[in-house]
């Protein structure tokens, strides 16, 4: 449950010895990931099925978009509870060249697939359903969800876990 700069704290005060030891790479190698997407930089591409088995690329969303990152699942109360906003804020935006990319953290095809219908998700989704081992929950350093990341319409990580007028604010001063 760290940020980067925490958790690379933590790690550099550990003595060289424990370096050696499978947590400690593990947890390097989280560090390197979330470095990675960390706000400023560009955004990571990663490819998942969608729904009707096919793959789409993050870029193929993105095509110069204000794009939202949304990390949810159909198991997740305060992802289902914050989805009618998010509808209400693609509704808004969409014309003006906003973007949103669904990633299920789900393990179930069947719940992830009503989810969308029920709450009216109209956007891209897409799920490897590996739970918290999902693909593009690993590489963006996922810790808990719902977890978002806007992106602007060049590409560039600008903001992480927006929601409600915060978020409308952020899209608004991207388009």
């Amino acid at each position: 449950m760290l940020d980067s700069e925490d958790l690379e704290t933590a790690l550099t005060s550990l003595d060289a010895p424990l370096h050696e030891m499978e947590e400690y790479q593990y947890m390097a190698g989280k560090l390197e990931r979330m470095k990675a997407v960390a706000i400023g930089n560009p955004y990571t591409d990663f490819e998942l099925p969608t729904p009707d088995g096919e793959s789409l690329k993050v870029s193929e969303v993105h095509k110069g978009n204000v794009m939202l990152i949304d990390f949810w699942a159909s198991w997740c109360g305060p992802c289902r509870r914050a989805n009618p906003e998010v509808v209400a804020i693609y509704s808004e935006y969409k014309e003006q060249g906003f973007e949103i990319l669904g990633v299920s953290l789900d393990k179930d095809a069947a719940s992830w697939k009503k989810a969308i219908e029920d709450d009216k998700l109209t956007w891209p989704q897409i799920s490897d359903l590996e739970f918290w081992n999902s693909k593009g929950a690993e590489l963006y350093g996922v810790p808990a969800i719902p977890h978002t990341v806007l992106i602007d319409r060049e590409g560039t990580i600008i903001a992480k876990n927006l929601h409600g007028d915060e978020l409308r604010e952020a899209i608004e001063s991207l388009l």
